[in-house]
């Protein structure tokens, strides 16, 4: 009996992780299996760069996904392997290979202008910002002057006003501006240095508003309430249209958007505590999970992760409280998370290949990301 009890003891111990020296890291170091997961990550990257330089599957293969990867690998906490620099030296040779005349760094064929333009720019100013300042200060202008508004022939009460799409602003063949690139762009802008009171910003904010659920500061006449979410864009969802029961139809909000919201607002120097912010937090806090992109599913998880790390980094708060009174270290709860969706090759990819997640360069950049910014989240507690 006590042989028998003694037994169980043990299979507890071995279960909650303790007893074993791996045990008994983990539960000093909550960082310390992220950590693990993002250098198998970058392992497995490094070993599956293309011949030219760049990252990616056969149809996805990009300047955009080779920046990823390359801002994964730079922003591992570890020292960089002679194996790893060489992977970064050969990234940005390709990155290179893709500048255009107008400053714009991007593949000709794809279009998808300032989504590969703004991933290189943050990809290079990791890698050396001073040896490629230049290229930085080329693409910058490009995002700048490529923003809809006045000079491109668009006036403040167009919806597309102060957003960016992913072609130039007179492709009309191309997409309407949307929150992604816009949120992208603004990284890019804010990584380079453009000042906080920039006019860009402000021009921004205006597409913003028209992006969240918030009726006190949302023009739109058509799509949407008032729960501090947001969508794709003010003329568009991913998710889909719903009616309410005054029979409103409204464009509904998801997680990925609403996170992309938060962080676009800070990153446009509005106080975290501005209504617009607050009712976008206070959707996220309603909505809190690690499970799913919140009224997507699966779909466009990877995305959903980096953004939500990424804004939550940003707002500054280590810990988010649920209406439940439950308050969640949401960097430890995301991470262990991440780690517990690894393939056994260091690898990530999403079943769902809904915007391009069944890459496995794409989503492993985006998990090693994420991760990089939990540990750096973690480490400040």
């Amino acid at each position: 009996m006590h042989k028998l009890s003694a037994a169980i003891v043990l299979m507890a111990l071995i279960i909650a992780g303790c007893g074993s020296p791996q045990g008994d890291k983990a539960a000093k170091d909550p960082a310390a299996g992220p950590r693990d997961a993002a250098k198998k990550g970058v392992e497995f990257l490094v070993k599956n760069q293309n011949a030219d330089g760049s990252f990616g599957g056969e149809k996805y293969a990009s300047v955009g996904i080779t920046s990823l990867a390359g801002i994964a690998i730079k922003s591992s906490p570890r020292r960089l392997s002679p194996e790893q620099k060489k992977a970064l030296a050969k990234a940005v040779v390709y990155i290179k290979k893709h500048v255009q005349t107008d400053g714009s760094i991007h593949n000709k064929l794809q279009g998808y202008e300032h989504y590969h333009t703004s991933l290189a720019t943050m990809a290079l100013l990791r890698i050396d910002p001073d040896q490629y300042r230049d290229l930085i200060g080329g693409a910058r202008s490009y995002m700048i002057n490529s923003q809809h508004y006045e000079k491109s022939g668009f006036k403040p009460e167009d919806s597309e006003y102060g957003g960016w799409r992913y072609g130039k602003p007179t492709d009309t063949a191309k997409a309407k501006p949307d929150l992604s690139n816009t949120q992208f762009v603004l990284s890019a802008l804010k990584e380079s240095g453009l000042p906080g009171d920039s006019e860009t910003y402000k021009r921004t904010v205006q597409f913003l508003q028209r992006c969240q659920h918030r009726t006190e500061t949302n023009d739109m006449k058509e799509g949407f309430a008032d729960d501090g979410s947001a969508v794709y864009s003010p003329v568009a969802t991913k998710a889909e249209t719903v009616t309410l029961p005054n029979g409103k139809k409204i464009y509904k909000g998801y997680g990925s958007m609403t996170y992309a919201l938060l962080k676009s607002y800070i990153f446009c120097s509005i106080d975290k505590k501005d209504p617009r912010v607050q009712a976008a937090y206070k959707w996220l806090r309603e909505n809190y999970t690690v499970a799913e992109n919140t009224n997507m599913g699966q779909q466009g998880l990877y995305y959903y992760y980096f953004t939500m790390a990424r804004a939550l980094q940003a707002y500054g708060e280590p810990i988010i409280e649920t209406p439940d009174g439950v308050k969640h270290k949401w960097a430890e709860e995301l991470s262990a998370r991440i780690v517990s969706l690894q393939a056994e090759d260091g690898s990530w990819s999403n079943p769902q290949d809904r915007w391009y997640e069944g890459d496995k360069a794409l989503v492993t950049s985006y998990a090693v990301w994420t991760l990089n910014i939990c540990d750096q989240v973690m480490k400040k507690k």
